[in-house]
C-alpha cells in the first residue's frame, strides 16, 4: 500500500466517526482493527489540548505596497478574471493571520506540503510567498480520460487531486450555422488555485489552499496573501461532506490551521487515493 506521512486533526471527531475515517484514508501497516485504530485517535484527541487562541479571529492586513502590481496582474488572467466577475465578484485580496483560520479540512499531506514551500523557505520573499498563495498560473490538475469503446458509451475521469468534481450538471444548447447542437452533461473543474478565505458572522474560515497555507507558516509567515469572501449563508463557507461540520467549528474548542502548524494534529500514514468521475450515456429508439 503507498502512503505518505501526513497530519490529520481526527481528534476532532468523535469515536465512530474518527474510526470509520481512519480506515478509509489510512494505513498502519495492515493492522486496520478497532482497538488499534481507537488508540489513534485516542492519542490524536489527546493532542489536541485547549482552546487556539483568537480562534477564527485573525488579523487581516492590507496587502503591501511592493505586491500591488502582481495581483493587478493576477486579476487580468483569464482563467481568474471569469471568476472574479461571477461566483467571486466582491472578493478582496488580503494578508491574513494564517494561524488562527478555523479548518475544515481533515488532513494535510506532508509532501505536497513541503514542495510548494520550498522554494520560499530558501528565498523568504514576498514573491516567493505570493506565488505560492496566489500562483499566477493554475497547476496542471493531472487529469486523466478514459473512453469505453463498448456499445453502452462511458467515459471514466482520473485524478489524484481530490478536490476535482463536479460543479455543474444539465443540458446547455448551442447554436450553430447548420442549426442546434445541444451539450448533456456535466461540468467538471477543481477550486480556485489560491489561498481562499471566507468570512462568515465575523469569523474567518479557511476554504482552499490548506497545503499552501501550512507550508507558508512552516517556512515563517504569521500572515498569508489571500483572496478573502464575505458570505451570508453557512452553506457557502465550503463545508461538506469529507470536512468538519459547522458543530465542530463553531464549538469552544474548533479545529484551527494552528494545530497543524503548532505540534497539536495527529501523525497518519495517509493512503494515496485516486478522484474516479463515470460518465456514461445510451442512445435507443422506443
Amino acid at each position: 500500500m503507498q502512503t505518505s506521512a501526513g497530519l490529520s486533526l481526527v481528534g476532532f471527531m468523535e469515536r465512530n466517526e474518527a474510526i470509520e475515517y481512519l480506515r478509509r484514508v489510512c494505513y498502519f501497516g495492515g493492522d486496520q482493527s478497532n482497538a488499534r485504530l481507537e488508540n489513534e485517535w485516542s492519542n490524536a484527541n489527546a493532542r489536541i489540548g485547549s482552546p487556539m487562541g483568537k480562534m477564527g479571529k485573525p488579523s487581516v492586513l492590507d496587502i503591501p505596497s511592493s505586491m500591488h502590481s502582481y495581483v493587478e496582474e493576477l486579476k487580468k488572467q483569464n482563467w481568474l478574471q471569469h471568476r472574479l466577475n461571477g461566483p467571486l465578484a466582491g472578493a478582496e485580496f488580503k494578508m491574513v493571520e494564517i494561524e488562527p483560520l478555523l479548518a475544515m479540512q481533515f488532513a494535510i499531506d506532508l509532501d505536497r506540503s513541503s514542495h510548494l514551500c520550498e522554494t520560499f523557505s530558501r528565498s523568504r520573499s514576498e514573491e516567493d510567498l505570493f506565488s505560492i498563495c496566489l500562483p499566477m498560473t493554475p497547476p496542471d490538475p493531472k487529469v486523466h480520460l478514459y473512453k469505453d469503446n463498448k456499445e453502452s458509451g462511458s467515459m471514466m475521469v482520473m485524478t489524484k487531486n481530490l478536490s476535482f468534481g463536479i460543479v455543474r450538471d444539465g443540458a446547455h444548447e448551442i447554436s450553430a450555422d447548420n442549426g442546434h447542437r445541444f451539450l448533456i452533461g456535466i461540468e467538471l473543474t477543481t477550486p480556485v488555485p489560491l489561498l481562499h478565505v471566507v468570512r462568515y458572522e465575523g469569523h474567518y474560515y479557511l476554504h482552499n489552499g490548506f497545503h499552501r497555507a501550512h507550508s507558508a507558516r512552516k517556512a515563517g509567515a504569521t500572515h498569508a496573501p489571500c483572496i478573502l469572501r464575505t458570505v451570508t449563508h453557512a452553506g457557502d463557507i465550503g463545508v461538506g461532506v469529507d470536512t468538519f461540520d459547522m458543530k465542530a467549528l463553531t464549538s469552544q474548542n474548533p479545529p484551527t490551521v494552528g494545530h497543524y502548524t503548532r505540534g497539536r494534529a495527529h501523525e497518519v500514514p495517509l493512503k494515496s487515493l485516486t478522484r474516479v468521475i463515470q460518465v456514461s450515456w445510451s442512445e435507443y429508439t422506443i
